[in-house]
């Protein structure tokens, strides 16, 4: 997946922007009408500029590309990145997914220890057979807290501003340490 952001003007301030100030073009095998799977960073390229073309969008503007980490579009001299960075002469802000780059070592090491999967959702091995189903459904079970002296509580004024990602992280820490 690669996003292209086309700033009118170079003012960002965060996640906020006026509706005008930017368009964001998001690319994926279906509105470039090719396998983007197992492509080569030019070929995702042309498939790119075409796409442009046909919208009749003006790269001379582009300020940011975002994409996944896949070597597809962050190779440092093949990928789709620095591939467009040569086309347009100059360089690009690039905003690279950190999940997609902590998610596929874990995906290996998991890989290498429970064996390789049997399809999008199901793993074959040990470990992935007994997580099979919905495990959130189930109630919860018993278990000894895990103490850790590092780890000290947060105020709740502070809880409020983590993000749903940080507050569901926190509160699976919190009930380690608690046992429940």
């Amino acid at each position: 997946m690669l996003y292209c952001m086309i700033s009118l003007d170079s003012v960002f301030w965060g996640r906020t922007h006026t509706a005008n100030a930017s368009r964001c073009l998001k690319l994926n095998s279906s509105n470039l009408r090719t396998d983007v799977s197992n492509i080569s960073g030019a070929d995702m390229l042309e498939a790119i500029l075409t796409h442009c073309e046909e919208l009749k969008i003006d790269l001379s503007e582009l300020k940011s590309c975002g994409c996944d980490g896949t070597s597809t579009n962050t190779r440092r001299h093949a990928g789709v990145v620095a591939l467009l960075e040569r086309r347009l002469g100059r360089q690009l802000q690039r905003s690279i997914c950190c999940l997609h780059r902590i998610e596929l070592p874990f995906r290996h090491y998991f890989t290498s220890l429970d064996g390789v999967t049997t399809g999008p959702n199901s793993f074959s091995g040990p470990i992935g057979t007994l997580a099979a189903g919905n495990l959130h459904l189930l109630p919860p079970r018993k278990f000894a807290p895990i103490q850790s002296p590092d780890f000290s509580a947060l105020p709740d004024e502070v809880v409020k501003k983590l993000s749903w990602d940080q507050k569901v992280l926190y509160r699976h820490v919190v009930a380690v340490q608690k046992g429940k």
